[in-house]
């Protein structure tokens, strides 16, 4: 009952459920042709194969993704058959009854339709992003302190590696391999944790992917073979003393530790 109490609390606390919507069936719509809609356009593409812009002028920068062949210029003013089964929709026309007229139909279709800066007009908002690929971290504050939500995304940047990209696709590589090798649940699952948080990861993350599949496929057969682990030794340099003056690897194996002497 305790734990039930503490969902429900948590539940009341969270105003927006946080999702991640696929959009390579058919391109988002964004209407407007100004800087605005430029920009969401912009971040849109980061996922999507192209994107659909309803306006009758367009500003430079849409022009030059149009010529890539990443963005289409369609009618503007979009009604209801333009709206239907889009995967989200983002009106940036600056033109208040325009916007609040795209919603309502986004709205009466059931499709998420965004208005920047007019939350009354949005059902759903867009996070501060942090993007490394197949890794992606969005951060919302139900529109409350977006300021607050870009300053989690910088320091996220710059806790979160590069490279986690690529731990993330080779853990794909091998997801086949290890579930045919070892069973689901507790076994599983620790094999996973112990990849991400052991040589595997400290390879890929160096750069040396080629070792990291060698140790990955190590790990595997030894998991399947019922064998243990080795652990590692790491020595971190304090130097004078100051924390402040620790690298950023110092910190994420510090972070990563069992056992710190």
């Amino acid at each position: 009952m305790r734990r039930l109490r503490m969902l429900r609390l948590g539940a009341e606390r969270m105003r927006t459920f946080p999702i991640f919507v696929n959009v390579d069936r058919k391109p988002p719509l964004v209407v407007g042709g100004g800087e605005l809609a430029a920009i969401k356009a912009r971040l849109l593409l980061k996922r999507a194969p192209s994107v659909d812009i309803a306006a009758d002028a367009i500003v430079p920068e849409i022009s030059a993704l149009v010529a890539e062949g990443r963005v289409i210029v369609v009618s503007p003013l979009p009604g209801v058959d333009q709206v239907r089964g889009r995967p989200l929709v983002i009106s940036a026309t600056g033109d208040d009854e325009e916007d609040a007229r795209v919603s309502a139909i986004a709205r009466a279709l059931g499709v998420p339709v965004n208005v920047p800066d007019r939350p009354a007009l949005c059902s759903f908002s867009m996070p501060a992003i942090v993007d490394r690929g197949e890794v992606t971290i969005a951060i919302g504050t139900s529109g409350a302190a977006p300021v607050l939500a870009q300053r989690l995304r910088a320091w996220l940047e710059r806790e979160l590696h590069p490279r986690l990209d690529s731990l993330a696709r080779l853990a794909g590589d091998f997801r086949d391999a290890v579930a045919e090798k070892l069973p689901a649940g507790r076994v599983r699952r620790k094999f996973w944790e112990g990849v991400f948080a052991g040589g595997v990861a400290d390879a890929v993350l160096a750069g040396e992917e080629g070792e990291a599949r060698r140790l990955i496929g190590e790990a595997i057969e030894a998991a399947a073979e019922g064998r243990s682990a080795t652990g590692r030794v790491l020595l971190v340099g304090a130097g004078p003393g100051d924390p402040e003056l620790l690298t950023l690897k110092a910190v994420r194996a510090l972070k990563a530790a069992d056992v710190i002497l």
